[in-house]
């Protein structure tokens, strides 16, 4: 047996562009299974139901990989399992079908990208400034901020100042106006 799934959205149905189940009349498919969904965490009953259903030697086609589920973790997740049970499964857009090498074979990819993304831990380094929030660290420090309010004072203009610190014209302004991180300290 060959089902169809797809999820549509709201607006969609609405407007009458469903156009994904044009894909599924030129296919040839025995059932088509679809939900209604309001947005890409929605819960999608019909597919679980639909997948459950599915027996070694049948067919799951959908017409993307998007129209079967928002991330592509969950994706490779209901593919393998429909691949482990027997059952064929076949994206349109993307050109997967299991039941042919290259099928298997792209499916293969797709787990490897899956275990990649849950496996690798992010590289990006986290630095806590002295408020505890979350982003580079200040472009002068507190003595900085206090010599830079003095010379301010002393009439010196603020260009001369970013160029002598080696920071912004803004940074010399958040100083000057109490904004800048240091500055409470400076001004005080």
């Amino acid at each position: 047996m060959k089902l169809g799934y797809v999820s549509i959205l709201a607006e969609e149905r609405m407007a009458g562009t469903i156009h994904p189940l044009k894909l599924f009349r030129e296919y040839g498919i025995d059932e088509l299974v679809f939900d209604e969904i309001l947005g890409s965490g929605s819960d999608r009953p019909n597919r679980d139901r639909c997948i459950g259903r599915l027996r070694g030697g049948d067919s799951l086609v959908v017409p993307s990989f998007d129209r079967l589920a928002s991330s592509s973790v969950v994706v490779a997740r209901i593919a393998n399992e429909l691949t482990e049970r027997g059952v064929h499964f076949i994206s349109l857009q993307e050109d997967v079908d299991t039941s042919a090498a290259s099928g298997i074979h792209a499916l293969r990819i797709l787990r490897s990208m899956h275990e990649l993304d849950r496996d690798v831990p992010t590289t990006k380094p986290r630095v806590r400034s002295s408020r505890g929030l979350r982003g580079r660290p200040p472009a002068v420090d507190p003595d900085e901020a206090t010599e830079i309010v003095g010379l301010l004072a002393a009439g010196i203009k603020k260009k001369d100042l970013a160029q002598r610190f080696n920071c912004s014209v803004r940074t010399i302004d958040q100083i000057s106006k109490g904004t800048h991180i240091h500055s409470s300290r400076a001004l005080a």
